[in-house]
């Protein structure tokens, strides 16, 4: 079933080790389709899963120092546009490495 393979995906395709998935603002239909998909997880991968919906900030606090949340999400540390210039950089200033990675099979 699709559900079924929604959930080997989440639980087998990621290449690390997952501690969290995190998820704000998730529409209201995900509740419903996600407790389909969860018959499919393991109780570890299930246990991982966080949806903090719109009171995101005051939940997110729970997970995360407020040091490291950007302002947009209640926190005191960089701005998402900073978090993503970071990463945007990092990426093209890693380019050769990230892509003898990706020809590793």
């Amino acid at each position: 079933t699709v559900a079924k393979r929604i959930a080997e995906v989440i639980a087998d395709s990621f290449p690390l080790k997952v501690r969290g998935i995190h998820m704000i603002n998730e529409p209201v239909l995900f509740h419903p389709v996600f407790a389909i998909i969860t018959k499919f997880l393991s109780d570890k991968i299930k246990e991982r899963v966080h949806m903090h919906g719109h009171n995101y900030q005051t939940s997110l606090r729970k997970h995360f120092p407020v040091q490291i949340l950007p302002p947009e999400y209640g926190g005191q540390g960089p701005t998402y546009e900073e978090l993503c210039q970071e990463w945007t950089n990092f990426v093209l200033q890693s380019e050769k490495e990230l892509l003898e990675l990706s020809l590793v099979t």
